[in-house]
């Protein structure tokens, strides 16, 4: 009888554990797929991407009959993105109790629902959930700096040096970026330009060196532009031809250079010089 009691006792005590069990079992489920944050959470969520680390927040509700199977596909999208060089976090919040300046903050305030890129401690775009699983792939490939596919590229490339020698002739301001592919930074900084371009419908232009001749990349250096000292590795005002650090970012206007940027710029900096320049109005 004694035996029997103590079965029992034991058996009610499995049961009890495994009930208290099953939140946290449930959690740890959810956390394998994606790991669940709050608004409160943003902004350490964001800061935790400085020093060029990247995340992707996936946003929607929790009531959504399909939730689970959109969050297992989000995760195995970013999953691809992760090397041993490149982490790419992986979070997920729920839109139900969501107001609209928290959309605004997510830059979901039209769709409600979607994913928000994070890189570099700033959100740099978003997108909504009915976007097709292929431009999710390719923005994520984007947003964690290891390539662009031609359907997402808004940056501008001069066909030759004439057309850009044109274009710093022109009383318009002119922005261009002077990288290389093969550049860390530069590559940090296209998915920022590139979305500034398109947000904005600017024409800012790339030159990527090892994509021009010799001869045509060379009229453009020997074409007496200057690098302002602000932006030369010698403190002092140079001619571009002297060399210089990539990605060096130049404004030019009437065939002088006005203002330049020296390697990589975040998201609001780079708008805030923008406007200074005179390429985004003022409101």
């Amino acid at each position: 009888m004694k035996n029997k009691e103590k079965i029992v006792k034991i058996s009610i005590g499995v049961i009890i554990a495994l009930i208290m069990f099953i939140p946290i079992f449930k959690d740890m489920n959810e956390n394998r797929l994606l790991k669940t944050i709050e608004m409160k959470d943003l902004q350490e969520t964001i800061s935790s991407t400085a020093s060029y680390k990247y995340a992707v927040i996936y946003v929607d509700s929790s009531e959504k009959e399909t939730i689970k199977d959109s969050k297992k596909e989000v995760k195995k999208i970013i999953d691809k993105f992760k090397t041993d060089e490149k982490d790419v976090k992986a979070y997920y919040i729920d839109s139900t109790e969501l107001t609209d300046n928290d959309f605004n903050t997510l830059g979901l305030k039209k769709s409600k629902s979607g994913y928000v890129f994070v890189a570099n401690g700033e959100i740099l775009n978003s997108a909504a959930s009915n976007i097709e699983k292929k431009k999710l792939r390719n923005l994520v490939e984007l947003y964690t700096s290891t390539g662009i596919s031609k359907d997402l590229i808004n940056y501008k490339v001069a066909k030759n040096a004439k057309a850009y020698l044109g274009l710093v002739e022109s009383k318009k301001v002119t922005m261009a970026v002077f990288g290389r592919a093969n550049c860390y930074y530069c590559q940090q900084f296209l998915p920022v330009y590139n979305t500034v371009a398109g947000d904005y419908k600017l024409d800012i232009y790339y030159f990527d060196s090892l994509n021009y001749a010799e001869d045509e990349y060379n009229k453009i250096m020997s074409a007496g532009l200057k690098i302002p000292a602000s932006c030369s590795e010698s403190g002092k005002e140079a001619k571009l031809e002297s060399g210089f650090g990539t990605p060096l970012t130049l404004f030019t206007k009437k065939g002088k250079v006005i203002d330049c940027i020296s390697g990589y710029s975040n998201k609001q900096n780079l708008i805030s010089k923008l406007k200074k320049v005179g390429l985004i109005a003022e409101k």
